[in-house]
């Protein structure tokens, strides 16, 4: 098994995501709040569903289970704007459309 990868406090990182079918994948926000704990930022529908909703929860496992294939470090995050970065992710809008 893979180490995690070191990740600094208060970054923002891409993580692509092994979804344990061939050749599916998922992408997520990942903030490191202080390592190993974070905060996941993604979205979500449910099989068969064109309906994606935001979906963002704390978390100790940088590795989501092990499913981690790439983490890209996008930049650091003041502590103070963590809750602004949560809620400005939340308002985005996640409707339907046809270039995914």
């Amino acid at each position: 098994m893979a180490l995690p990868p070191p990740h600094k406090p208060n970054t923002l990182s891409l993580h692509l995501l092994d979804r344990g079918s061939p050749s599916t994948f998922h992408w997520t926000l990942y903030l490191t709040t202080s390592p190993p704990h974070g905060q996941t930022f993604h979205l979500i529908n449910a099989p068969g569903s064109d309906l994606w909703t935001f979906d963002s929860q704390t978390t100790e496992d940088i590795t989501h289970g092990g499913r981690l294939l790439v983490a890209l470090e996008l930049g650091e995050i003041e502590p103070a704007l963590h809750a602004a970065v949560a809620e400005r992710l939340a308002q985005v809008s996640a409707g339907y459309s046809t270039n995914f």
